[in-house]
């Protein structure tokens, strides 16, 4: 009913409908239904304005789902489903917030402390898809690398793909930095599955406007802040869509952009950046 007074926009009503719900599945308890609700009251007080109880209810989602994620698979047990498909969009809606939530701040600490929040969900996200592709929980804590200290001169990138837009996190030696791309998602996986369809053949150049769009969306915002800091890696952690690509093929241009070494030796480079500089891309 709850969800039914949502649809139409009647989100006073809904949340108190939603509210008996939760609390009738916390009775029971019914964490498998807990879930939907604590997620529903979550979109409920976004669409209200309630940022900050939109976000500890989401929290919530994902604390109650975090803990029935082994008996989960009954739920997306079904062909063709997974964990990512039955659960992220919570993992995504909570990042979501997180990510308004830090442009609106001023003190620079509490905003990394989001944003290190919203890094950690896509990470808690894609460590459960390791461990149920493998079947193996040991996998995802056996893979689970802190990234950011990887080198005092690299730069790690998580790209976030949302609906309404790409999200860049940009973890620099001396902090973690956001950037914003006006691309939704559905467009960005159609341009990477032009590239990817392109690249894969070496008789056409094809391939080179979609690398180009690409470029212009995942490194084009970057290259002022990279041109002030001193690194000499680049370390991709990619999602969805972008698992699927080589970054190193991406062109400005110019040239490609990936770094390519013979015999030890760098003989090409990010254009426009300090000479040296390798790409890389890692990730489940």
């Amino acid at each position: 009913m709850g969800g039914c007074q949502e649809s139409e926009h009647r989100y006073g009503e809904a949340l108190q409908l939603t509210r008996r719900a939760r609390f009738a599945a916390q009775r029971i308890p019914l964490p498998e239904s807990l879930y939907l609700w604590q997620w529903q009251i979550g979109r409920l007080l976004r669409a209200t304005g309630d940022l900050p109880g939109a976000i500890d209810a989401h929290r919530r989602a994902i604390h109650t789902l975090q803990s029935i994620r082994h008996e989960m698979g009954s739920i997306y047990g079904r062909a063709g489903a997974s964990f990512r498909q039955a659960a992220g969009p919570v993992y995504f809606g909570l990042v979501d917030l997180l990510l308004q939530q830090s442009a609106t701040l001023t003190n620079d600490a509490v905003m990394e402390t989001r944003l290190r929040e919203a890094q950690d969900a896509i990470e808690l996200l894609k460590a459960v898809e390791l461990a149920d592709y493998f079947q193996d929980e040991c996998v995802a804590r056996a893979n689970k690398a802190q990234l950011d200290i990887v080198s005092q001169t690299a730069v790690v990138i998580y790209p976030i793909i949302l609906a309404d837009r790409l999200e860049l996190l940009v973890a620099f030696p001396s902090g973690l930095r956001r950037f914003t791309v006006p691309v939704g998602a559905d467009e960005l996986t159609r341009t990477v599955r032009t590239f990817r369809r392109f690249v894969q053949n070496r008789t056409t150049r094809r391939y080179l406007p979609p690398a180009w769009q690409l470029y212009d969306w995942l490194i084009r915002p970057l290259e002022a802040a990279l041109q002030d800091v001193n690194i000499d890696t680049l370390v991709f952690v990619p999602d969805g869509p972008l698992r699927t690509i080589p970054m190193a093929a991406l062109h400005d241009r110019e040239q490609f952009w990936g770094i390519f070494h013979v015999s030890g030796k760098v003989v090409n480079s990010l254009s426009g950046m300090a000479r040296g500089r390798r790409s890389s891309a890692v990730g489940p």
